[in-house]
């Protein structure tokens, strides 16, 4: 469910290196506009009908369905990066979302808010308030960036471009299956780090940074 969060780096892969600065030895630009939609795969929902959860979203994120495909949207409320379209090892990125989530269930409740999600290559870090308490830093997920699909509307040097993904896998770490086990009381997901859980849409306004 923090997929969103840690997903949002993204919108940046495909933007031109040759149009943004070099700031502390970093280049960094910035994501305006944008919105991110975690998708839960059929596998993921047929756990959560197993323990009996319910999925809520809080405002401004939304639920979303596309026939038996179910997720949430989110506005994105901030997002920084350093774009590395010739080698996606080196993306790095953070970014934060607008809204939160609630998953309940027989055994418990899972309240998330303030996402902010860190992304290192494929490796992606999340930080976010579980049930009103800060839960700190930890591995969430690791993203199948070569498995999207990137689109651009080109424009001018140094001109802000809209970019797009779609389809980008997201792979449980063992902490998180843990951590969701630990919430529930009871093993929620019978799949390994080697199954995706969700896969992300994501679209938002690139700004390179002013030279």
């Amino acid at each position: 469910m923090l997929g969103g969060a840690v997903a949002v780096p993204m919108l940046g892969l495909m933007a031109s290196p040759a149009s943004a600065s070099v700031q502390g030895g970093q280049q960094w630009g910035t994501v305006t506009g944008g919105w991110v939609e975690v998708w839960w795969t059929p596998q993921a929902q047929a756990e959560l009908d197993r323990i009996g959860a319910t999925v809520e979203a809080t405002t401004p994120a939304e639920l979303v369905q596309d026939g038996q495909n179910r997720g949430v949207r989110f506005p994105v409320a901030e997002s920084v990066w350093s774009p590395s379209p010739t080698n996606l090892g080196q993306v790095q990125g953070r970014g934060a979302l607008a809204g939160g989530l609630s998953v309940r269930a027989r055994r418990g409740e899972v309240r998330l808010s303030d996402m902010k999600g860190f992304l290192q290559g494929e490796e992606a870090t999340g930080r976010y308030t579980v049930n009103g308490t800060d839960a700190g830093v930890h591995p969430v997920f690791r993203v199948g960036l070569a498995e999207g699909r990137f689109t651009m509307e080109p424009a001018g040097p140094g001109q802000a471009v809209r970019m797009g993904a779609s389809g980008v896998p997201l792979y449980p770490t063992k902490e998180t299956l843990e951590a969701f086990s630990r919430a529930f009381d009871m093993k929620v997901f019978s799949a390994d780090t080697s199954t995706a859980l969700a896969h992300v849409t994501a679209e938002g306004q690139y700004a390179p940074p002013h030279a």
